[in-house]
């Protein structure tokens, strides 16, 4: 026996299901039509929503899903009625709906659930807002995914898609960036998912900075930048202890080498990662070191090798110590 789909056990037993989980069916199952509650027409919606009015007390939200005269669904639902044994009218409201139900008249029936679809659809957009699990929309097109961006640095168009690394990539790494200072494991760990390595990274490490000829301090009648305690220099340059810092990744995959180092497809990508993460004053060393098995051994070709790149002079057993390296400024 073939086994039933979804949406033919929803057809078949919509009071299985819980409402959000029927409305996110209803609308793969007519793809582009506007959700409930989007519109003030209320032929073009989803779905129409009609309360049961009765005294007895429901088994589930879903009471039944029918189809109307232009083949659109019509869910009776038994939550946020205005009349009923729950609902907030008096009693003798639900007598007279009652009443002209069983006369054919359902009047006041159809003018109650004026109020009631929209209570409903109200509910299920509110819901929906703070819960993205609930929408059927493009993660590009989220709420959820506006706020993440916001929390990452990216939240005005004019600042997306300026990087060669896809913005998406950031977003799973909101929580560790949406602080005032992300610590050098977030970042450890952004540049390993990226590379699919592992990776360490020293910090502060000290270089001496040549100091502009403009900055320098001369003697004489024309003299330059000689105020003791103000501008005065001695010597011609100064030592930054936190002027650099070095990335190790090593247990690269052969691949993932070939595709981030310079001149890689993804190089770009894997520069811009690194330009968004640190300070735009600091320069960066980064060292990186493939798999013991993942070496290829050297071999001299028509077309040449790139020493340091893809070949290392020494014995297979040794090139562990080998590695690529590359400087460059942010």
């Amino acid at each position: 026996m073939k086994k039933k789909t979804v949406q033919q056990q929803f057809l078949d037993n919509p009071e299985d299901f819980d409402l959000h989980q029927a409305l996110r069916i209803l609308e793969k199952m007519k793809p582009g039509t506007l959700s409930p509650g989007e519109t003030a027409m209320l032929d073009s919606e989803l779905v129409a929503f009609r309360s049961s009015i009765d005294y007895k007390f429901p088994v589930s939200v879903i009471k039944d899903l029918k189809l109307d005269e232009s083949n659109s669904h019509v869910m009776e639902v038994t939550h946020l009625g205005l009349a009923g044994a729950h609902g907030s009218l008096p009693l003798y409201v639900t007598d007279l709906v009652l009443e002209q139900e069983k006369r054919g008249e359902p009047i006041l029936r159809d003018f109650l659930d004026i109020f009631n679809h929209r209570l409903v659809s109200i509910h299920s957009r509110v819901r929906r807002k703070y819960r993205p699990a609930y929408t059927n929309d493009e993660p590009s097109r989220s709420p959820a995914n506006k706020v993440l961006y916001s929390l990452v640095g990216l939240g005005h168009s004019t600042v997306r898609n300026k990087m060669r690394l896809h913005d998406e990539e950031l977003i799973p790494f909101t929580g560790m960036l949406s602080g005032e200072q992300a610590s050098k494991s977030v970042y450890e760990c952004m540049i390993a998912e990226f590379c699919n390595a592992k990776v360490r990274i020293d910090d502060f490490r000290g270089e001496w900075v040549t100091i502009d000829k403009s900055e320098l301090t001369t003697i004489g009648e024309k003299g330059l930048n000689t105020e003791l305690g103000v501008n005065a220099i001695c010597g011609s340059r100064a030592f930054n202890p936190i002027a650099s810092c070095k990335i190790y990744i090593s247990e690269l995959q052969y691949e993932r080498y070939a595709a981030i180092r310079p001149g890689g497809r993804e190089y770009g990508a894997f520069t811009d990662l690194i330009r968004f993460l640190f300070n735009d004053t600091m320069n960066i060393v980064v060292n990186m070191q493939l798999q013991h098995s993942e070496i290829p051994q050297p071999f001299m070709t028509s077309r040449g090798v790139q020493l340091g790149h893809f070949s290392w002079i020494g014995e297979l057993n040794t090139l562990d110590k080998y590695s690529s390296e590359f400087h460059f400024s942010l």
